[in-house]
């Protein structure tokens, strides 16, 4: 693989092409961005670029470093991500009190076989107080002949005297068609490939992700007919049975994939959340004229043409609560009351009917 094979990412791609070209790769760097539309996948790339005998502004993929780094073998390159059931990065990654192992005493040492160490932190936001502290200092007086690569789906959440000494790489959400193609490549038929593509927020991860779980259009049809349907009287049924969804969900891929039922929860329900955002946002352009054809969510133009009756100060007020609420389920606040307070809002905004 090359820079080349990366998808829908030119803007970050061509910066990092500049800093290899220019040998002034900066000590530390965050890929910052969605989850699930390439950043590993670049970094990795870029880590192999970092170690290639040709030094030039992309992997060779011929030479022994390349070939190393493609089977995941490199001795110069590190690979840091949560683990255990806290999914915590924690201190003795990076320094062990007991041992004085760790990261921080290997990048003080010399490459190995190239001509940079390369160390990339996957889901970086997971450093715990003590280890953050810890990298900092590194940070602080960057090892020669190193790069820092933190992955983050949050940059927020790191703190911000890390993000001040990092050069920030943005990655943007992949278009449709390119998750659509990608999907399509990997066997799907071109309906399920659209289905996904249009709900999966343009991360090429979640659509893969969806694409092994056959309940998710049923899902996704009872999730807009209990929005569009909205009152107060059944406001705490509505939210009780997407808070079951979520559960049963989260529940499934947490067993598929041994990882935490609250991780997945979280995951879940954010995927909801953007089902309603971008049906909501097809309401608005409706409302505006657009032809049924382009809107995203085609097949359920009778919801949309329902919910059109809203006020545009009402759909935009909607569409801010469901913003609100994946907030408040990235900041871990409780999933129940976060759709029981959200469907209020959109209950409430769904009575501000046009004039």
């Amino acid at each position: 693989m090359s820079f080349d094979l990366i998808a829908g990412q030119d803007r970050a791609v061509a910066a990092l092409r500049r800093m290899l070209r220019s040998s002034r790769t900066p000590h530390a760097l965050i890929f910052a961005g969605p989850p699930g539309v390439g950043k590993m996948t670049t970094a990795l790339e870029f880590a192999k670029a970092l170690v290639c005998a040709k030094q030039a502004d992309d992997a060779c993929g011929r030479c022994p470093h390349c070939r190393k780094a493609e089977h995941g073998t490199h001795p110069d390159i590190y690979r840091v991500e949560p683990e255990g059931d806290g999914r915590q990065i924690k201190i003795e990654v990076f320094h062990n009190r007991k041992t004085g192992e760790g990261l921080l005493k290997t990048l003080n040492l010399k490459p190995n076989e190239a001509k940079h160490k390369v160390v990339l932190i996957d889901q970086a936001e997971a450093m715990n107080g003590p280890s953050a502290n810890c990298f900092l200092k590194t940070l602080e007086e960057p090892p020669p002949q190193s790069v820092l690569v933190l992955v983050t789906p949050r940059p927020d959440d790191l703190p911000e005297t890390i993000v001040s000494r990092c050069q920030v790489i943005r990655f943007c959400p992949l278009a449709q068609g390119i998750v659509r193609d990608a999907l399509e490549k990997h066997g799907l038929d071109a309906a399920t490939a659209r289905f996904l593509a249009q709900s999966s927020g343009g991360s090429l991860g979640r659509a893969t992700e969806m694409a092994g779980e056959t309940a998710l259009p049923a899902v996704r049809m009872e999730l807009l007919r209990l929005v569009t349907g909205l009152h107060e009287g059944n406001l705490i049924a509505s939210a009780a049975r997407v808070t079951q969804i979520v559960r049963e969900l989260a529940t499934a891929r947490a067993e598929a994939a041994a990882t935490p039922v609250r991780t997945e929860s979280r995951s879940v329900a954010e995927w909801l959340l953007d089902l309603a955002v971008l049906f909501y946002r097809d309401v608005a352009v409706r409302q505006v004229g657009v032809d049924p054809d382009r809107m995203l969510n085609q097949d359920v133009a009778d919801l949309i043409d329902k919910e059109t009756s809203i006020s545009r100060r009402g759909i935009r007020s909607i569409l801010d609560r469901i913003e609100e609420a994946k907030g408040f389920v990235r900041a871990n606040v409780d999933i129940d009351a976060t759709v029981l307070d959200t469907f209020s809002g959109i209950a409430a905004c769904r009575d501000q009917r046009a004039a």
